[in-house]
């Protein structure tokens, strides 16, 4: 009875840990492309 909640937690723990680097991978790329076109406006003026 102890076991499987251990084991649901762990598979909970393991889909939110999941979750959240995919989280901070997509801030990441926004960021990224945020950044690439603010350099490309920046040359689009020079």
């Amino acid at each position: 009875m102890f076991m499987p909640s251990i084991l649901g937690f762990s598979g909970l723990y393991r889909s939110i840990k999941e979750q959240f680097s995919v989280g901070l991978m997509i801030q990441f790329l926004i960021e990224y492309a945020t950044d690439i076109n603010y350099l490309v406006n920046q040359a689009r003026i020079l």
